[in-house]
């Protein structure tokens, strides 16, 4: 199924150059969705997909980091990836 990705700073370093659309698995969930991204992904284990270096938006409305898993993706949504920058 087909879903439309925006990745907002696309400019920010290392960050992918991810395709507008993209196609996922039945079923998929955003938090299998976000950990196929690579700055994403959580390594210490202890981490959600999103908490602390994201907000998602799904069909333009915010998804919290604990409702990551439960949400299941459907063909035609719209996913908005925010990554949150830091630094001086």
């Amino acid at each position: 199924m087909a879903i439309t990705v925006t990745l907002v700073g696309k400019g920010v370093r290392g960050l992918p150059d991810l395709p507008e659309k993209m196609e996922v698995p039945e079923e998929s969930t955003l938090a299998s969705f976000l950990q196929g991204l690579a700055p994403f992904q959580s390594t210490s284990g202890s981490r959600q997909p999103g908490v602390g270096n994201a907000i998602v938006l799904l069909n333009g409305r915010y998804v919290a980091a604990t409702a990551l898993d439960a949400t299941i993706l459907k063909d035609g949504d719209r996913v908005e990836v925010i990554p949150l920058v830091v630094g001086g």
